[in-house]
């Protein structure tokens, strides 16, 4: 049974914690009760600041619900995408017959 005043207190630990709670892509609640009409959104991530400024493109993901009366979710931590890798090649092709030929037949 929901009480509020629970529900404030468990929302002030997170606010005094200092603790982010991730927004939630793929369904809005993570608990369903087997009526079909209760849910609610009792499992989540909670992220401390340091943790994203270290991982900025973070998201929570619930996935689809199977026997369980709970949803699996997943926190997906990207790597920032900084366009193409710069072009690497080893010194000695420069001075093998025909590089630079080839190269700007490539271009």
């Amino acid at each position: 049974m929901f009480c509020q005043v629970d529900a404030d207190i468990f929302n002030n630990f997170i606010d005094d914690s200092l603790l982010v709670d991730l927004s939630i892509c793929g369904r809005l609640f993570t608990w369903y009760r087997g009526d079909g009409i209760s849910m609610s959104r009792l499992d989540r991530f909670l992220l401390s600041g340091n943790c994203c400024d270290l991982w900025p493109n973070r998201t929570q993901v619930a996935h689809q619900r199977g026997f369980s009366d709970h949803v699996t979710i997943l926190v997906i931590m990207e790597e920032v995408k900084w366009g193409p890798r710069p072009l690497m090649m080893l010194k000695c092709w420069a001075v093998f017959p025909g590089y630079a030929h080839f190269v700007c037949e490539k271009l």
